[in-house]
């Protein structure tokens, strides 16, 4: 899951700065770098939407869909979406989760009468 929201980052990261350098000669182009930038927009929409659709199956967590489209919703603003792009909203996303499934399992494990028991008690089955 992380090293898959690594590459899918990285990927925001290499077509922002294309839409970004699209953007910022927009106006000696008469807006067709813009259109360039929206089609840049299009295109890195589809590994992350097969990465959302893998991570939401893996970690059942509702919210991070919504979230991404909001980001991705913001990332359609001139200059200003390539810099939300440039951080890394779904590596960030999969770290929180990460952690709260540990968090989670690891207070599965450790209940019962005595810690100790109750680990003692998972590794006998």
């Amino acid at each position: 899951m992380l090293r898959g929201a690594k590459v899918v980052d990285s990927w925001d990261r290499v077509t922002s700065v294309l839409g970004l350098a699209a953007d910022t000669v927009s106006p000696l182009t008469g807006g067709l770098s813009s259109l360039l930038s929206a089609g840049e927009e299009v295109v890195e929409l589809i590994p992350k939407g097969i990465y959302a659709i893998y991570y939401r199956s893996k970690t059942g967590d509702k919210k991070a869909i919504r979230y991404w489209a909001a980001r991705e919703a913001a990332s359609f603003i001139p200059v200003i979406g390539d810099a939300v792009d440039l951080t890394n909203s779904y590596l960030n996303r999969a770290r929180k989760m990460t952690k709260e499934k540990v968090k989670k399992e690891m207070e599965r494990v450790t209940s019962g009468p005595s810690k100790s028991s109750g680990l003692e008690t998972r590794i006998r089955r």
